[in-house]
């Protein structure tokens, strides 16, 4: 069987031009060694073989071919001229340097097909590359260990350096190569010497001749079928870890994620979090959803850092909210915000009614989790909030602590469940946004708002009619000219959808309101014009 040194492969005999062409970001690294081989095989020995299979490897996978690296580690060699061997620090910086030329030029993948059983640093520098978790992976193919051929098994215990294995490989590749190794007498050392021993000694103090093995039983047809089988594996060996590259984008995998409640300390990290996903809550925000459920919010930590969290509330008559289901975007699709939503459902096991808002993606989720659809909203965004004249045919005042108790009433009638703790938490936090209008004495409708990172948020408005909504929403925003706004509000309503458009609102995405349990106090549509959030509902 001939070497295939003129396959048609992207190698270094090729310009630049076609290395430009490759559709595939893998390259490939025969790593040989120029060391004694006894008396009948050439100092070349380890990389001409390497050589062979890299390329056969390269063409069948579409990827780069790189130059075999000739000198590498051969230190059990000393002693015997011509063996040449790169210090350890050497060896690691030319791997590490030629991964970092590659991944400079866009390659993923580095595959080192590697020839030489004594290059033992190797291992500990491909550990630091893909530890370090960079763009590119590098995977080690020990050649030697995808033999599985039966003419192979009969050579156990011959394989360790120039014995019958070894030398069948060179009869089948390179005969011209190959010295008269039916003179080559094996030689020992000590019965009881292992191959770890050359930690200790070299091969010339173990086998005086350079040989640990027995080259005489070497045949060229053991050689072939020993080629064949390597050939075959080796891709099939690649391709696997390959694939396993590709579903593993850490090299630590996802380890272990724990679960705790969470504290005050967790504040910054869960604004870390809303930052990462483009949420709108501040830091007070937190404080409140804390300060709400103490017992009901959690986060979740991976290697002792907070990378996921949930908030719940416990509103009137035991019916609970889940929130701020967020989780770190490196640690998404591995069950951390299912994990943390299923603990926040826990906590509230005595409600008999759970609700929570779903963007599109969560939605699946929680409807597999028995959550029911009641409603949808939409989130509508003005980036630059106008100036509107005021409406005259609709009084709207500033809301005092003393409408407290109306305002809530009429936000339970529009809500289904009483939430005083949140109506005095927006009157607190942003008394400028709460509006109420009035007829003989009692409220018709209220607005409240609070602030955000990226926008000024109006909500909950709660109105008898349209045109008292409205006015409501256009004294608030005559507050915001110039700045950003969002109001989250029911799509049933065309009409109040069409009317914030004319304001220049547009929709940046949709909520579905979902509950799990027993809805008894499905909201009455007509009342609500503007939701919470769906951080609160």
């Amino acid at each position: 069987m001939k070497p295939r040194h003129n396959a048609c492969i992207t190698d270094g005999t090729l310009p630049s031009l076609d290395w430009q062409r490759l559709t595939r970001p893998v390259a490939i690294l025969p790593l040989g060694a120029f060391e004694q081989h006894g008396p009948h095989l050439p100092l070349l020995t380890d990389t001409l073989k390497v050589d062979h299979f890299a390329r056969g490897l390269a063409q069948s996978l579409g990827a780069a071919l790189l130059p075999p690296v000739s000198i590498s580690q051969s230190m059990e060699h000393s002693g015997f001229r011509g063996s040449l061997s790169l210090r350890p620090e050497t060896f690691m910086n030319l791997i590490r340097d030629i991964a970092a030329e590659l991944e400079r030029q866009s390659f993923t993948r580095l595959v080192i097909v590697n020839g030489h059983g004594g290059n033992w640093a190797l291992g500990p520098t491909v550990r630091e590359i893909n530890r370090s978790d960079r763009a590119i992976k590098v995977i080690i193919a020990n050649y030697w260990e995808c033999d599985s051929s039966e003419e192979g098994r009969a050579f156990a215990g011959d394989g360790i350096h120039a014995g019958a294995w070894e030398t069948s490989i060179m009869l089948a590749l390179f005969p011209d190569l190959v010295g008269d190794y039916s003179a080559v007498v094996p030689t020992s050392f000590d019965e009881n010497e292992k191959q770890s021993d050359l930690n200790h000694l070299g091969i010339g103090a173990l086998r005086p001749n350079g040989v640990w093995g027995d080259p005489r039983r070497a045949t060229a047809e053991a050689g072939q079928a020993i080629v064949e089988s390597i050939e075959t594996n080796l891709r099939t060996y690649v391709e696997e870890r390959l694939a396993w590259l590709e579903k593993h984008n850490s090299y630590a995998g996802p380890g272990p994620v724990v679960v705790r409640p969470m504290t005050e300390n967790d504040f910054s990290d869960g604004m870390r979090l809303c930052h990462a996903a483009g949420w709108n809550q501040c830091l007070e925000d937190w404080a409140f959803f804390y300060r709400s459920n103490p017992s009901g919010c959690f986060v979740a930590l991976h290697n002792g850092k907070t990378v996921g969290t949930v908030t719940t509330m416990l509103y009137d008559e035991g019916t609970g909210w889940v929130a701020m289901v967020l989780v770190e975007p490196a640690m998404r699709h591995r069950g951390i915000g299912t994990t943390l939503l299923m603990t926040a459902i826990d906590s509230l096991a005595d409600s008999p009614c759970i609700k929570l808002d779903a963007t599109p993606a969560g939605k699946n989720v929680y409807q597999k989790l028995g959550f029911e659809e009641e409603y949808r909203l939409s989130r509508m965004i003005n980036r630059s909030v106008q100036a509107i004249a005021p409406v005259a045919s609709v009084p709207v005042r500033a809301m005092k602590e003393t409408d407290a108790d109306q305002v809530t009433q009429l936000d339970t009638e529009a809500f289904g469940i009483a939430r005083p703790a949140v109506v005095g938490e927006f009157l607190r936090r942003a008394p400028e946004y709460a509006q109420v209008s009035e007829l003989h004495g009692r409220i018709t409708g209220f607005c409240l708002g609070r602030h955000g990172t990226q926008f000024e948020q109006i909500g909950p408005v709660v109105a008898r009619d349209g045109r008292t909504a409205r006015a409501l929403v256009e004294t608030a925003l005559r507050k915001l000219v110039g700045r950003g706004a969002l109001i989250d509000v029911p799509q049933q309503d065309r009409a109040w959808l069409a009317w914030l458009q004319s304001l220049g609102f547009e929709e940046q995405r949709s909520f579905t309101r979902m509950y799990r349990g027993e809805n008894t106090q499905p909201p009455p549509q007509p009342l609500l014009y503007a939701s919470s959030g769906p951080e609160l509902g």
